[in-house]
């Protein structure tokens, strides 16, 4: 490692080339709303462009989704009674979600010019990793709250209207155009074609009105285990196949919206790299059998001679 460059320090641009963008954080809690975007196929190139944010290079990360599950159990574990434990918690949340966003704000360029320690990596979205487990943690312990029935019912009545709000967003993102069209247009910088909107719209449309559709299913079999209808081992089955039902249909929704041949045509990549190997196959071959004579330079007066 010291006798590496990078132990001297990159210059600040380049750390923070990856920083976590907008869709980066998105992607956590919605299953893929923008389909194949994450490819070298051409059925989602003119997708990319919507979340580009590092110069024109493509987004990093594949995925960092947690599901909304995660997250609708990781707010009832922002109710747990150890508070020194949940400001631990909160203080490591907060301070990565910092060093994730990376240049969007001024705290990762600081922290980053003080030594050649935090400059010898580009990292800031590769630490999308600690949210996500923190999260997963609080999750844990939301729901351990609700099988000890330690959380108050009021706060699984108010999630329920949280999430409900959330779904008939969905459903009018992909129901009507005409309001969401012209807000995306604010949203979104550059000029970008109708269609490319279009797909965007129904794409993020279908995936919030989903994942607030499984967190609100959560919510309401934690209700009903509250009010005796489930016991509690019925209830964690309940919800861990929810959980694994959501993750499935992540999997899957890449499919689903990714465009026609996203699974059958050649990747562009992997295409590039064939026309470099067969360019290189064409221009090996020799017009005859024979071996051709050529010279290379010259050594002391004396002739090199090779051989193709």
């Amino acid at each position: 490692a010291s006798a590496s460059p990078r132990s001297q320090g990159m210059a600040s641009k380049w750390v923070l080339l990856w920083s976590a963008n907008w869709f980066d954080w998105v992607g956590m809690f919605l299953s893929n709303p923008l389909g194949g975007l994450y490819s070298l196929n051409e059925s989602s190139a003119h997708l990319r462009h919507l979340v580009l944010s590092r110069g024109g290079s493509l987004p990093f990360v594949g995925s960092c989704f947690v599901s909304s599950i995660v997250l609708n159990f990781a707010i009832c574990g922002l109710f747990i009674r150890n508070k020194k434990l949940l400001y631990l918690l909160a203080f490591i949340l907060f301070a990565s979600v910092l060093m994730a966003l990376g240049s969007a704000t001024p705290f990762a360029p600081f922290l980053v010019g003080l030594s050649p320690f935090f400059a010898a990596f580009r990292y800031p979205v590769k630490l999308l990793i600690v949210p996500a487990i923190l999260l997963i943690f609080l999750a844990t312990l939301g729901f351990e709250l609700v099988l000890q029935k330690e959380l108050r019912l009021d706060v699984l009545k108010k999630l329920c209207i949280v999430w409900l709000f959330f779904v008939a967003a969905g459903i009018l993102m992909i129901s009507f155009p005409q309001i969401t069209l012209p807000a995306s247009k604010i949203l979104v910088k550059g000029n970008f074609p109708e269609y490319t909107l279009q797909t965007a719209r129904y794409g993020f449309g279908n995936a919030l009105m989903i994942s607030s559709l499984i967190a609100f299913s959560s919510t309401l079999l934690a209700a009903a285990y509250y009010k005796g209808q489930l016991n509690a081992k019925l209830t964690a089955l309940l919800l861990t196949g929810l959980l694994a039902t959501c993750l499935v249909y992540s999997s899957l929704s890449v499919r689903l919206i990714g465009g026609p041949g996203y699974f059958t045509n050649p990747s562009f990549l992997a295409a590039e790299l064939r026309k470099i190997q067969s360019n290189q196959s064409t221009q090996s071959k020799s017009p005859t059998d024979r071996p051709t004579q050529i010279s290379t330079g010259t050594i002391d007066g004396r002739l090199l001679e090779g051989r193709m």
